[in-house]
């Protein structure tokens, strides 16, 4: 039995169009199952980057999560930043 989100994948795939899609959703479960699905990673091209020590990936799969309301302690820390200003 495959998932919606699987499907959502091979069609994708199939139109050729991994590089154009972005996934984005406010369900970050979604998102989890599409970089469990397709955890591929873009390979470092340039020699600067292999030097960094911590480097974020770049997946194939590109996700993005959308937020309906602003997290509670991001407030705090804005508030400590805009104190120490």
């Amino acid at each position: 039995d495959r998932c919606w989100i699987t499907q959502i994948l091979e069609l994708v795939e199939d139109m050729d169009m991994v590089p154009q899609v972005s996934f984005s959703s406010f369900n970050m479960n979604y998102l989890q199952r599409v970089r469990t699905l397709r955890p591929q990673q873009h390979e470092q091209q340039h020699e600067h980057e292999q030097q960094q020590e911590q480097q974020t990936p770049s997946y194939v799969y590109r996700t993005g999560a959308l937020f309906n309301d602003i997290d509670p302690f991001y407030d705090d820390y804005q508030q400590q930043q805009q104190q120490q200003i």
